[in-house]
């Protein structure tokens, strides 16, 4: 893991590890009771005032998830436009700022008519149980559901988008070497990862 390499490089350090909403995030990057964050870099695309570095190069691509049971998932040319109509799962603005406004970007890009139904889930677990019932349907990033992707019925939408890249964030320009040092390590650890 690379966070435990980093404590083990900087070992005056003391480094703490916490799971946070991107909102929490952000506040404890303004206070100050945080020094660094990780996270997707479009979820703090209109932040101007934070720093980030990339950890990886690697395109993530965008899906849309459903229960293998939906109706949809058996039809075999199924494109983001076969969604329209359907209630899209999405993260409360609480947990992540931008989702909504991703998975209307989705349709747009794709000249796909935008959902008019939308329901939030205050959890990316609350929203994966819907996923799974039958409750709603959505379009994400590869990655969001990859410790359930058993459950789910999953395809790639096709398009040209912006990808989304995992990134670490800070505020204070003393935090500049220790945030590049993290970056370094936690990239080796991704190269290795994608080998897999």
């Amino acid at each position: 893991n690379g966070i435990f390499a980093y404590r083990e490089k900087y070992k005056d350090l003391d480094v703490e590890v916490e799971m946070m909403s991107p909102r929490s995030m952000l506040v404890q990057l303004d206070s100050g009771n945080l020094d660094l964050g990780i996270l997707y870099g479009s979820e703090f695309d209109m932040r101007n005032s934070l720093r980030c570095l990339p950890l990886h190069d690697r395109h993530v691509k965008i899906c849309m998830f459903m229960a293998k049971n939906h109706p949809l998932a058996g039809k075999k040319d199924l494109t983001i436009g076969d969604l329209s109509e359907e209630t899209i799962g999405i993260l409360s603005p609480d947990v992540s700022f931008d989702f909504r406004r991703q998975v209307c970007g989705f349709f747009e890009a794709s000249g796909a008519a935008v959902p008019k139904k939308f329901k939030e889930f205050s959890s990316r677990r609350d929203l994966e149980i819907a996923l799974i019932s039958g409750g709603c349907v959505t379009i994400v990033y590869e990655t969001m559901f990859i410790d359930e992707k058993h459950k789910l019925f999953s395809k790639e939408v096709q398009g040209k988008f912006s990808s989304s890249r995992i990134e670490v964030f800070w505020k204070k320009e003393d935090m500049d070497t220790k945030a590049r040092s993290l970056a370094d390590l936690l990239k080796e650890r991704l190269k290795k990862f994608d080998q897999v």
